[in-house]
């Protein structure tokens, strides 16, 4: 890694977020903005105004559980808006997106997700709030269900919210979103002492 100043000086910080580009060279969308636009189009029409970015999150940890984040969705403050044309910006692991392991679904799932935080507000009577330039204000929506593996163990399904899940769950349990059933390629390399 390049040091700042010659040989004796602090070293650089690495640079841990990339934008992604909307569209390729040849002026096509990225394959990261078109499947966005898929998903735009087909479960999230009330972001058809919403102005997102894209960038890989470069060499993100575990958490002390174990947990490594996949993908978060920030909104874009009115301070930085003064700075970019967005609204919100969605990181996306970029060890995970590039995976072999990852399917498109996966990544359709992860970007679904994501966009599912991002929300316009809503006054009482449920009409988006428009703010003085008249552009939609912005929200990011908290998950659903927020629980423990260890009291989902302990109590199962305790509240209305985890039935709910459970039940959505259970009419796509034929679609595991991690593909457990599967081998890993690195497991399988491993096996076979390779």
């Amino acid at each position: 890694m390049p040091r700042i100043g010659g040989s004796k000086g602090p070293k650089a910080k690495a640079i841990k977020v990339k934008l992604i580009p909307e569209t390729t060279a040849d002026g096509k969308p990225s394959p990261e903005h078109a499947l966005l636009a898929e998903l735009r189009a087909k479960y999230h029409e009330h972001l058809e105004e919403a102005r997102i970015a894209l960038a890989f999150k470069i060499g993100t940890r575990a958490s002390p559980e174990g947990v490594t984040s996949i993908g978060k969705a920030k909104k874009i403050s009115d301070a930085d808006k003064l700075l970019s044309d967005f609204d919100f910006l969605i990181l996306l692991n970029e060890e995970f997106w590039s995976s072999e392991e990852v399917d498109r679904s996966q990544r359709m799932a992860l970007l679904d997700h994501e966009l599912t935080h991002c929300q316009v507000k809503l006054d009482k009577q449920g009409e988006p709030v428009r703010d003085a330039a008249g552009r939609p204000v912005w929200r990011i929506r908290r998950h659903d269900v927020e629980e423990f593996h260890d009291v989902a163990r302990r109590w199962g399904l305790w509240t209305s919210t985890l039935e709910k899940l459970a039940g959505a769950l259970a009419e796509k349990a034929q679609l595991p979103l991690l593909n457990q059933a599967k081998p890993s390629k690195r497991k399988a390399r491993a096996a076979a002492g390779g």
